[in-house]
């Protein structure tokens, strides 16, 4: 393009295939692999079952979600819709696996699989898996309740667990502190209850960890 004022100079691209704007994700996926979370997700997550995606492709896509400062499910879309980020998720999914590893989870598709991401919808059905009707039943209406974990949840704390093994492996501590920082969200959802500033509101929580010997 025309040199301007400025002393650089301007290049166009003919096209944006595999380009990405998250590149700062992979290096998470990296670190994922290193962790042996796909291992952990496998040892103790059973929610999706035999068929479509595996518990390990939606842990890990929902982590990449929340990395990418997603704010609902509806955002995996825009994940699926960077071509680059796409090529890398892929890439790392099929890094080290045997043959005959590749062969079993392409067995597991009835159809072509088309995305690199779970859809919006499948990860809302995976997650409802981890949904106990019994639990909820001991709701009262009104009343603060915290169900117990389902055997999912359990099974997700257990990977946790597995995770902070080896970050303390790396750097052991004596002591950690966890702070929690909610941020009040206005909902008009029939069933929120009211909050101290007198509105309805889900409530996020933002965790920030320190730790200190």
């Amino acid at each position: 393009m025309a040199q301007g004022l400025l002393p650089f100079q301007y290049e166009s691209e003919a096209g944006e295939a595999g380009l990405t704007g998250l590149a700062g994700l992979p290096l998470y996926l990296e670190l994922w692999r290193a962790a042996g979370l796909d291992e952990a997700v496998a040892r103790h997550v059973a929610v999706s079952g035999a068929q479509g995606w595996s518990d390990r492709q939606m842990v890990s896509a929902l982590v990449l979600l929340n990395l990418a400062g997603g704010e609902g499910l509806d955002d995996l879309d825009r994940l699926e819709a960077d071509s680059g980020l796409c090529r890398l998720v892929r890439a790392a999914e099929a890094h080290g696996r045997s043959r005959r590893e590749r062969r079993a989870e392409a067995q597991r598709w009835r159809r072509q699989r088309l995305r690199a991401l779970p859809s919006p919808d499948a990860a809302g059905r995976w997650l409802a898996g981890f949904h106990d009707a019994g639990e909820e039943a001991r709701r009262q209406a009104g009343r603060a309740f915290i169900p117990a974990s389902s055997e999912g949840i359990a099974g997700l704390w257990r990977v946790n667990g597995d995770l902070l093994q080896v970050v303390q492996a790396q750097h052991p501590a004596t002591q950690a502190t966890l702070d929690m920082d909610a941020t009040l969200i206005e909902t008009q959802k029939r069933e929120a209850l009211y909050c101290y500033k007198h509105f309805k509101a889900i409530s996020r929580s933002t965790p920030g960890g320190r730790s200190r010997a």
